[in-house]
C-alpha cells in the first residue's frame, strides 16, 4: 500500500474512485479560529501518482481467512 501527500487541505472527507481518477467530497476546512463545511469536489488523475514519490509504503501480509457457517 502507497501513501501520496496531496495538498488538499480538507478533513473527514469521502473519497471515490471512477474513470481512473479519485474524487474527494465534502470534509471541512479548518484553521486556528473556524471549521467551515467544504461543498467542493477535487478530482485526482491515478497517473499524476507516476510523476511522484509515495510519502509512506506499507506491505501487507497474505493471511488466509476463513468465514464461519451458521449452519
Amino acid at each position: 500500500m502507497k501513501e501520496y501527500d496531496i495538498d488538499i487541505p480538507l478533513k473527514y472527507s469521502a473519497m471515490y474512485y471512477y474513470n481512473n481518477k479519485l474524487y474527494l467530497l465534502g470534509g471541512r476546512l479548518d484553521n486556528s479560529y473556524s471549521k467551515v463545511p467544504s461543498s467542493k469536489v477535487y478530482s485526482v488523475d491515478v497517473e499524476e501518482f507516476k510523476n511522484t514519490k509515495p510519502y509512506r509504503i506499507k506491505t501487507l501480509s497474505e493471511e488466509k481467512i476463513t468465514a464461519k457457517s451458521n449452519d
